[in-house]
């Protein structure tokens, strides 16, 4: 199964790596508008289609993601500038993905994380594509690369931060006592909420240390 992962990306970061190596012979500028729109267009079709196949809205959530991915390609547009090509190539790669894993929906008895089915996987892959483009808009178009350090310093050392909840922050939080003090608070939503963002935050904390200590956990 993991060529269903190995594969978009090979074919993604190949694309990335020819537009990093092509010179900078930009038609134009980017329109921010446009670019503003396709960036919250991302957002929206990752939410749609996450809500969406979690209430197990399928029809309602397929006729929703073709409308964004027509959207998406229209804000691009055919004739635009050297990096509006290089997104409109990227995100036709996540249209195909997102759309194959809508289509095996049904089988396996739908989406599922564990056992990982083909749907899964695919639509993860188109997701995954559609997070990229929006923050690639962010970065490369409105130069706010400073908000989304912590995240790149997370995707530059994957491993760290995949294995820091279990091995670094949770034991300190058994040995500090600060996780039994969370279990006396009232079981509401927003606690386990608050403990879920703690630990997120102290995980992509440690992996951007390790990051820029160039300390790296390749596989």
């Amino acid at each position: 199964m993991l060529t269903e992962v190995v594969l978009p990306g090979t074919i993604v970061g190949d694309l990335l790596h020819r537009h990093m190596r092509t010179p900078d012979t930009d038609e134009g500028t980017p329109s921010s508008s446009r670019m503003s729109a396709f960036l919250f267009l991302m957002i929206t079709m990752i939410v749609i289609t996450l809500a969406g196949l979690f209430t197990r809205q399928v029809v309602t959530t397929v006729v929703a993601d073709c409308m964004c991915c027509a959207l998406g390609l229209f804000l691009l547009g055919k004739k635009g500038s050297g990096l509006e090509h290089h997104y409109r190539e990227v995100f036709q790669w996540g249209i195909y993905w997102l759309l194959l894993g809508l289509f095996f929906e049904a089988y396996e008895g739908g989406i599922k994380k564990d056992h990982p089915t083909l749907s899964y996987y695919f639509v993860m892959d188109g997701l995954a594509i559609a997070a990229l483009l929006g923050f690639s808009v962010l970065i490369d178009v409105f130069k706010r690369r400073r908000y989304v350090s912590l995240l790149i310093g997370n995707g530059q050392n994957p491993m760290i931060a995949y294995v820091g909840a279990g091995a670094v922050v949770l034991p300190l939080m058994g040995l500090t006592g600060i996780d039994q003090w969370i279990g006396t608070i009232s079981p509401a939503p927003w606690v386990g909420l608050a403990k879920g963002i703690f630990i997120t935050t102290m995980v992509a904390i440690i992996a951007k240390f390790f990051t820029q200590k160039r300390l790296f956990w390749r596989t």
